[in-house]
């Protein structure tokens, strides 16, 4: 089995208009671009640590989430209930801050204030499980053995990402392969003389933003990156488009990476006997 991206799925349903969207159309779809697309990923083990990481790194992201979302809404009632909090106060963004914001609240006993000191023991208890699932995510990206961290830009959440998003890198046959699969491929829009590419919006989006984040974080030290970056901008290339071709680039540093880990975890064959 392969996975099809949801996006191929629309393009073809699209290029037959009149159908609709239904499971059937749907699904000769899916079998046309079964058929037709030779470089389609087999389908992802559902257990196992790539799974865990995956359930731990979207739970993270939801957890981030929701703090965003009550941050802003204790900073609209601090701006009611006590104006011109924000010049003692600016940021909420550490259990430091979080106290001395339920300071301001004592002896308030107003029903929103009430409210806001709720929202306030809220984010000090995500702020808590943040830290505890920092440490569980860095047992396990530990315990895969990867040598991803070693890559200039890439951390414990980005190689966590990387790693439960690809699973396996024997889904992808070649560098080509995976760098179509995460988005980071130009596709080819040509006409005629003109030769051309255009940005690819499909694959897979957070393996994009994975290579997203170790391009900036190179593009903002003296690194390899920074220096291939440059050299792209010196072409004449704007920055968009140098940023997409380090993204390209690092695509194949990231799978090169892969390819050496399960080499290296996969045992040496038993020399013959003489």
């Amino acid at each position: 089995m392969v996975e099809v991206p949801p996006l191929l799925t629309s393009r073809e349903r699209l290029s037959r208009p009149g159908q609709g969207k239904t499971d059937p159309v749907d699904a000769v779809s899916i079998a046309r671009i079964t058929v037709r697309e030779e470089n389609l990923p087999t389908v992802r083990p559902m257990d196992g640590l790539p799974a865990d990481l995956r359930v731990l790194m979207d739970y993270r992201e939801q957890l981030i989430d929701e703090r965003t979302a009550t941050v802003n809404r204790v900073h609209t009632d601090l701006g009611w209930l006590r104006p011109g909090y924000q010049h003692r106060l600016p940021r909420l963004t550490s259990p430091a801050h979080l106290r001395a914001a339920q300071e301001l609240l004592e002896n308030d006993s107003s029903i929103r204030a009430t409210v806001t000191r709720a929202r306030l023991e809220r984010l000090l208890a995500i702020h808590a499980e943040l830290a505890g699932l920092r440490e569980q995510i860095a047992d396990l990206v530990q315990q895969s053995g990867s040598s991803l961290t070693g890559i200039y830009g890439i951390g414990v959440f980005v190689a966590a990402r990387i790693l439960a998003e690809v699973v396996d890198v024997r889904r992808y046959p070649s560098r080509h392969a995976f760098a179509a699969a995460n988005g980071s491929a130009p596709i080819p829009a040509s006409s005629g003389r003109t030769v051309r590419h255009r940005l690819n919006r499909g694959g897979n989006r957070q393996l994009n933003r994975s290579l997203y984040t170790i391009a900036i974080t190179e593009i903002r030290a003296d690194t390899e990156g920074r220096a291939y970056y440059e050299r792209k901008r010196a072409e004449g290339k704007t920055s968009r488009e140098a940023l997409r071709c380090l993204k390209r680039r690092l695509s194949d540093v990231v799978y090169r990476t892969l390819r050496a880990d399960q080499a290296a975890s996969q045992p040496a064959p038993l020399a013959a006997a003489a």
